[in-house]
């Protein structure tokens, strides 16, 4: 997705485990952000959890809907991501 002409992108991996069930499994996922003249910022989210089509972690807040991925971060560490904005991720 591109926001303003800058690209954002995020990628989601699961955590196996033998303990780990489908509802409440964890996840880790990796925002990338890359503002034109500026370096890729990347922030990463660990141990998530994951149930109901919704992501849930102390900075994140995220939900699989038929359009892709709705995601919002609470603290996205720059300056360039309102914390009250969701994405919605192709």
């Amino acid at each position: 997705m591109e926001m303003g002409g800058a690209p954002v992108s995020v990628s989601c991996a699961y955590k196996s485990n033998e303990k780990d069930s489908a509802a409440g499994s964890l996840v880790s996922c990796t925002r990338e952000y890359r503002e034109p003249g500026r370096q890729t910022g990347t922030k990463q989210y660990a141990h998530l959890c994951f149930s109901n089509n919704l992501f849930y972690g102390e900075h994140i807040r995220a939900r699989l809907v038929d359009e892709g991925l709705l995601w919002l971060e609470l603290d996205a560490g720059n300056d360039f991501i309102p914390s009250d904005f969701w994405l919605l991720l192709k």
